[in-house]
């Protein structure tokens, strides 16, 4: 009687650990497609954003697509900075002229959110539009 007990318990147990390793899975599958995802839309924002302002759609245009596709960046920015730093140096880095640390006479110019961002907010200058478009390397 007492191992049927035991056999009935470990039996249970064995199941259930089995159920909670694939519910494991299944919670890391949906986070993987989840920030799959959010990649791919932002990756279609940005191209939008880029086409907006190429194409002249106006001002509204290309400021709520400059926040959809900022939002959507910022849902996956903490794996680009981790895993992909130069990139994430591109899309989302500092306006400000940056170095080789191996050639210090080669300056790589500013590109991504934080270039594009002043010259749609608050006010677009319709003069620095040629500058500006030069900044979408994205």
């Amino acid at each position: 009687m007492h191992t049927k007990i035991i056999f009935a318990t470990l039996l249970i147990l064995v199941l259930a650990q089995g159920c909670v390793h694939r519910g494991e899975r299944d919670v890391l599958s949906e986070v993987k497609i989840y920030y799959l995802h959010q990649i791919e839309q932002t990756d279609s924002l940005a191209k939008e954003l880029k086409e907006s302002i190429r194409g002249d759609r106006g001002k509204a245009a290309s400021q709520n697509l400059f926040k959809k596709a900022r939002l959507a960046y910022k849902k996956t920015e903490f794996l680009t900075e981790y895993y992909f730093p130069l990139t994430a140096r591109a899309i989302n880095g500092a306006p400000i002229p940056s170095m080789e640390d191996d050639d210090q006479h080669r300056i790589n110019q500013p590109s991504g959110f934080q270039t594009i961002e002043p010259y749609l907010f608050p006010d677009e200058d319709p003069s620095q539009k040629k500058n500006w478009r030069a900044l979408l390397t994205f």
